[in-house]
């Protein structure tokens, strides 16, 4: 027998009132975040652009909304609430990588570096 379906519903921030339908419960993430197809870039000459849609190789950071799941799901509609918590800005990892380029990977909120570069900081 497998997982039970859910609706994932969203409250507050800029996702409010989103619903995800019939999504299975097992491994639902604690937090959820989405974010904006707007972010910054490094140029070239060393500068910032602010660039739109998919990121690119030279993606710098962005801005998202962070959600959190309710502890307990709402009994009564069998829903899972998520809450919005806060608005971060994600920053891209700081390593360079053994091919001289700098990793891709997401920093660890309020580090420098992702987690598998985190070592870097020790």
């Amino acid at each position: 027998m497998g997982h039970p379906l859910v609706n994932v519903i969203f409250k507050g921030g800029k996702e409010d009132g989103r619903i995800i339908k019939n999504v299975q419960t097992r491994r639902l993430p604690k937090e959820f975040y989405f974010h904006d197809d707007i972010y910054f870039a490094e140029n070239t000459s060393g500068g910032m652009n602010i660039m739109k849609g998919k990121l690119n190789s030279f993606w710098r950071s962005y801005d998202a909304n962070y959600y959190v799941r309710k502890p307990t799901q709402d009994k009564l509609s069998g829903n899972i609430i998520y809450t919005f918590l806060e608005n971060r800005m994600i920053e891209r990892c700081a390593a360079i990588t053994k091919k001289q380029t700098r990793c891709m990977k997401v920093a660890i909120y309020e580090k420098l570096y992702c987690s598998t570069h985190q070592h870097y900081t020790e």
